[in-house]
């Protein structure tokens, strides 16, 4: 879900260019645009993710835990912005 990144709040250091890759690299792996969009809110406004750099820390850990099947080691303020934004995420078999 975190295969791109961006925002564009500029007070955040996140640029739009960052949030655009982020919404097109989630919504490529199956994702809702309404549930990227909300997990990218989520981590930036409520997580404190607010620069480029921790958003690529966050997804890195994520791209690590996903493919070492050990969901458990997903970033916790991932994991938060996940069950936040569960109701526009699609399940994806």
């Amino acid at each position: 879900m975190l295969a791109g990144c961006g925002g564009s709040d500029k007070s955040s250091g996140i640029s739009g260019k960052f949030h655009d890759d982020y919404v097109a690299g989630c919504t490529s792996s199956g994702q809702t645009k309404a549930g990227c969009e909300c997990i990218f809110s989520n981590l930036t406004d409520k997580q404190g993710i607010d620069t480029e750099a921790k958003f690529k820390a966050v997804a890195d850990k994520v791209k690590s835990a996903s493919q070492s099947g050990n969901l458990a080691a997903l970033p916790p303020e991932f994991r938060q912005a996940v069950l936040a934004c569960k109701s526009k995420i699609v399940k994806t078999p």
